[in-house]
């Protein structure tokens, strides 16, 4: 689960790895700062070892725009 961040700076930006353990099928929730395309927070992959990343940039105070790339994968 993502709470929402206590120590925001607008302007901020990263990426953050989501990698499923060896079992998979867990799920991740977000608090409502995290906006998504679309306004709907994406359903991640689920499969064993599945590795997702979430691009953000923090617009204003509660208000975290994101980018997700689902399944990446090496070559």
């Amino acid at each position: 689960t993502f709470a929402a961040p206590s120590n925001q700076v607008v302007g901020q930006a990263g990426s953050i790895f989501i990698k499923q353990d060896g079992t998979g099928s867990r799920t991740v929730t977000y608090n409502t700062a995290f906006k998504f395309v679309g306004g709907t927070p994406p359903t991640m992959t689920t499969t064993a070892g599945a590795v997702d990343r979430i691009d953000y940039i923090v617009f204003a105070s509660g208000d975290i725009h994101c980018a997700v790339s689902l399944d990446v994968k090496r070559n």
